[in-house]
């Protein structure tokens, strides 16, 4: 039997260690899932389809996670190029009303 080797993962700033298979990745960086030889099948092919289904569980929430930060971040923007452009109107007006009332002023 092998020894189970665990991999650190921290998501949302909490870590923890889980299962690892070891390289996960293929040349492809398609997912590499160890074969089972006749010694592992009394069991081991169940824990190693919870870790995998723990581990794709824990990147779920990950990018759920993400994916609402991302959603934040972007409402976050909007909010801001449109005070940013408020602004630049507002300037813009100060500016001509500016320049009117010197216009003006040289006139008379």
């Amino acid at each position: 039997m092998s020894r189970a080797r665990y991999s650190h993962v921290t998501c949302q700033g909490q870590s923890e260690l889980l299962p690892s298979s070891g390289d996960m990745s293929g040349p492809n960086g398609d997912m590499e899932l160890p074969m089972e030889t006749e010694e592992e099948e009394d069991g081991l092919g169940q824990e190693e389809y919870d870790s995998i289904n723990s581990m794709l569980d824990q990147i779920n929430s990950c990018l759920d996670h993400l994916e609402e930060r991302n959603d934040h971040l972007h409402e976050q923007l909007r909010e801001l190029l449109e005070l940013n452009r408020e602004a630049r109107r507002e300037f813009q007006e100060q500016s001509g009303t500016r320049a009117v009332l010197s216009h003006d002023n040289k006139q008379a």
